[in-house]
């Protein structure tokens, strides 16, 4: 499995997430006390 394919993975598994509990983007990155452009990289 190369980087591309985990990385693809990973980011549907956060947005089912999110989904999950109606969560925001930003709702994650102060629960996780990251800022929104570092968890989008």
């Amino acid at each position: 499995m190369g980087g591309n394919e985990v990385r693809t993975i990973l980011a549907q598994n956060i947005n089912g997430f999110l989904n999950h509990r109606k969560w925001s983007q930003a709702d994650l990155a102060a629960k996780a006390d990251i800022s929104i452009p570092f968890l989008k990289s």
